[in-house]
């Protein structure tokens, strides 16, 4: 028998962190020509750090300190 295992909040920030960018980028493409580089660059970096914020980041057990 195996169960379903729901995907962690690590699992869904790294699937978003590769597909928020590439779904972006899809979007930008016809406004190649209007858009300054450094407004997309920015987008981009934006959808990142958007990512990276809603992820979990979890001290592994030999690197906690115990008093």
């Amino acid at each position: 028998m195996t169960t379903a295992r729901k995907p962690g909040r690590d699992q869904v920030a790294a699937l978003a962190g590769v597909a928020a960018p590439l779904a972006l980028t899809t979007i930008l493409i016809p406004f190649r020509a209007s858009l300054p580089n450094t407004d997309a660059a920015l987008a981009l970096i934006l959808a990142v750090v958007a990512v990276a914020a809603a992820g979990h980041r979890a001290l592994r057990p030999e690197a906690r300190h115990t008093r």
